[in-house]
């Protein structure tokens, strides 16, 4: 995701949210919300910081939301719910990977790298 508003517009569907609820909860304006969310207005740190508040986002998904660096966790795992969804052997074998990770990190990379895989691959 390429700018702050896709990566917000991301956040917000998969916390189930819209742009009126996000005003509602950071006390910001639904109009400057809007723009935001449009990509027509960039966020200053007050907002940012209210957003990410109202959110209650986690370190990590704060950083990805600001700078958009590494796959987050949300979204590898909102791709292993769309797998899930969509056939049943996949929904087994990702939840046996899954409990397989344990915390070690070259297995957690090699399991982003198949949910992208998989995201390409639906794509198609």
């Amino acid at each position: 995701m390429k700018n702050f508003s896709d990566r917000l517009n991301f956040i917000l569907k998969n916390k189930g949210l819209k742009n009126a609820d996000l005003a509602r909860l950071t006390g910001i304006f639904s109009g400057t919300i809007s723009k935001i969310l449009r990509n027509e207005r960039k966020p200053g740190i007050e907002t940012i910081e209210k957003i990410v508040d109202a959110l209650e986002l986690k370190p990590a998904e704060t950083q990805w939301l600001i700078k958009g660096k590494n796959l987050s966790d949300l979204e590898a795992l909102t791709l292993i719910e769309e797998a899930k969804e969509k056939d049943p052997e996949t929904k087994k074998f990702l939840e046996t990977f899954d409990k397989a990770l344990g915390g070690n990190q070259e297995a957690i990379d090699t399991f982003k790298f198949m949910v992208n895989s998989l995201e390409k691959k639906w794509k198609k």
